[in-house]
């Protein structure tokens, strides 16, 4: 077996920005940031303020973000106890679900970015270039949903408060984003320090109280699993002949080992597993594979029934479970379909 020191310490700057985030995450939970913000733009276009409000809800790299959308969400549905409003809040409760889980596509912040970067040594920019066809069809597919399945009529206007004035909004929201777009240049370990200090200093949080909110286990299992993908890249060829094999056979074991990984994240219905096992499993068998395993391991995740967010979204809006699991499943044909032409596209 291949082993060096560096395997130790190759990739663990990323947890730099894994604490950050959590950090970050308790003082934008507790000002409710972004969200509050909605209201201010395009305040008599109720379709693209739901649309924006979605997009919005995403951003926040916040563990529990259903806990967070559910009040907004409910405000957002005209509620008179007919049988169309009954309707719409059921609606509601698929697109509170989209809104909160495009954020894995794309965030520097959330647990897939980190992982991935980490492990491959990928910047922000090339985590993107994989990303993006999977983030446009989402949120294409959001905002589809959003203008045939719901009428302007079923959606309530956020009241606008005249304390979130658009000079607050700046002060409050565009630094984070500004954030997000340096670190297509600059690597995230290094910008997402300068947020946080920036946030500290505006909110005037104590440390103590967001401190309470770091995820110590979270943070010790990451760096363990930095340290497995460094040796199984190391020692690839091994694992790989050991697991499938080297004959005609081997492609169809690899199969059903994806199928066997698929239906443990679908099992397991957790972010940091999902992509733990993405990133071991292109780890031993080549980062050309990342766009489909991605996909695979994304939707098996997404639509986890041991998901807390999945119980949370349709039980809070009356949704049924067959037409929830319908709308989550046609989503994830597109993203697995594109998983598989990029793969298609990287073996030409």
């Amino acid at each position: 077996m291949n082993f060096s020191w560096s395997m130790l310490y190759t990739g663990q700057l990323n947890l730099i920005t894994l604490g950050c985030s959590m950090l970050l995450a308790k003082l934008f939970s507790d000002e409710k940031l972004f969200s509050r913000y909605t209201s201010l733009v395009l305040p008599h276009h109720r379709k693209l303020q739901l649309l924006i409000t979605a997009v919005f809800t995403g951003v926040l790299p916040i563990s529990k973000r259903m806990n967070v959308a559910l009040p907004l969400y409910t405000d957002l549905t005209n509620s008179d106890n007919t049988i169309r409003s009954i309707q719409t809040n059921q609606k509601m409760g698929i697109v509170s679900y989209l809104a909160t889980h495009h954020y894995g596509l794309w965030s520097p912040l959330g647990s897939p970015a980190i992982i991935t970067m980490a492990c491959f040594g990928f910047s922000y920019a090339s985590f993107m270039n994989f990303m993006l066809p999977f983030l446009i069809s989402y949120l294409a597919f959001l905002a589809y949903y959003i203008h045939k399945c719901i009428e302007v009529e079923e959606i309530a206007l956020i009241p606008n408060r005249s304390w979130y004035t658009f000079n607050t909004a700046v002060i409050h929201v565009i630094p984070f984003l500004m954030s997000v777009l340096v670190s297509f240049y600059v690597p995230p370990h290094y910008v997402f320090p300068v947020t946080l200090g920036y946030y500290f200093c505006i909110f005037k949080f104590p440390l103590a109280k967001v401190l309470n909110n770091f995820d110590y286990s979270l943070f010790f299992q990451i760096a363990m699993l930095i340290v497995l993908s460094n040796i199984l890249k190391a020692n690839n060829v091994s694992v790989s002949e050991f697991l499938i094999g080297t004959g005609n056979e081997s492609y169809v074991i690899l199969t059903f080992l994806l199928l066997g990984t698929v239906l443990t994240s679908f099992t397991l219905g957790s972010a940091v597993k999902y992509s733990g096992i993405t990133v071991l499993f292109c780890s031993v068998f080549g980062v050309h594979w990342f766009p489909l395993v991605f996909s695979l391991e994304y939707a098996g995740y997404f639509m986890s029934p041991s998901h807390r967010c999945i119980g949370v979204s349709y039980k809070a809006f009356n949704t049924p479970v067959l037409y929830f699991y319908t709308t989550l499943f046609s989503l994830n044909v597109f993203l697995v379909t594109i998983g598989f032409l990029e793969l298609s596209i990287s073996r030409i």
